[in-house]
């Protein structure tokens, strides 16, 4: 069984952090040592994840060593987030990668709307 994440979450992930770097696909993949077309077809699942891909990223991506592995998704997805306006009976029907896209997206506007700079905005 592999212990790498689904595709679809490292593709996000990759994704995420490359916008925050504000570098190209292009860029990350040379920092990887791979091909822009080679890290295309493994973030869309078509080619495996090698080690020393992973750590090419890792290291690409300036995310500590291991950050990958933490990427799967974790064992609080039995459960909607709160406030989602998804019923138990909806989520369960949901597979797992799924299920971990929703919490992260539920994470990521709950941060969002948390920020100092968007609740001043908020306030006025």
């Amino acid at each position: 069984m592999s212990t790498d994440p689904p595709p679809v979450i490292l593709e996000r992930a990759v994704e995420d952090r490359r916008l925050e770097l504000g570098i190209r696909k292009q860029e990350v993949a040379e920092r990887a040592g791979v091909t822009a077309s080679y890290l295309r077809r493994v973030l869309s699942g078509k080619n495996p994840l090698s080690p020393d891909l992973k750590a090419g990223l890792e290291r690409a991506l300036q995310w500590p060593r291991g950050h990958i592995d933490s990427l799967r998704p974790s064992g609080d997805s039995d459960r909607p987030p709160p406030g989602s306006r998804y019923t138990q009976e909806e989520w369960d029907r949901l597979d797992a990668t799924d299920r971990q896209l929703l919490i992260d997206i539920h994470r990521k506007l709950t941060d969002h709307q948390n920020h100092p700079a968007v609740r001043r905005r908020v306030a006025r």
